[in-house]
């Protein structure tokens, strides 16, 4: 029988990355800029619509992580769908209030069109530290412990 905590699942598999809010956004903006000039291209390249284009590349590649998640003490367990994603490089970008996980489409989204890349954000109730995290596979199901920045403190009752 196989290890239920592997790094990789059908083709999947992770890179944490800890980041900046400003380098999490920066990348975000770049992979939207060029979704947006291929949906230009694709109008044939008519002038006007470059709000309409941007608007309609975010509602393509970026969407709320669908996910669970406990947080208790000074972790949070998430766990998410890995088919979410397609096969390939699922990399989980780690900011202090935010979780970023991008990755290849599940498919194509024309037919005879190279699959694209998404997007997938969650904010965190908690700033967290991005370089204290862990994840595996159980199954298709892509978990990430993340440790908070600042535990908190327990204080035990004295006994009268």
């Amino acid at each position: 029988m196989k290890a239920l905590n592997e790094r990789s699942w059908q083709g999947r598999r992770f890179r944490i990355i800890p980041a900046t809010a400003c380098e999490g956004e920066s990348r975000f903006h770049r992979h939207l800029a060029t979704e947006a000039f291929k949906i230009y291209e694709r109008r044939g390249c008519a002038p006007g619509h470059q709000a309409e284009d941007w608007k309609a590349a975010e509602g393509r590649i970026m969407q709320p992580l669908n996910c669970g998640f406990i947080a208790a003490d000074d972790e949070i367990l998430l766990a998410t769908d890995s088919t979410h994603f397609g096969p390939g490089e699922i990399e989980i970008w780690v900011e202090p209030r935010r979780l970023i996980l991008s990755g290849p489409e599940p498919v194509a989204s024309a037919v005879g069109s190279p699959r694209g890349f998404i997007f997938r954000f969650v904010d965190l109730p908690v700033e967290i530290d991005p370089l204290n995290v862990v994840a595996r596979f159980k199954g298709r199901m892509l978990e990430i412990e993340l440790s908070s920045r600042e535990p908190r403190i327990h204080t035990a009752k004295k006994a009268a």
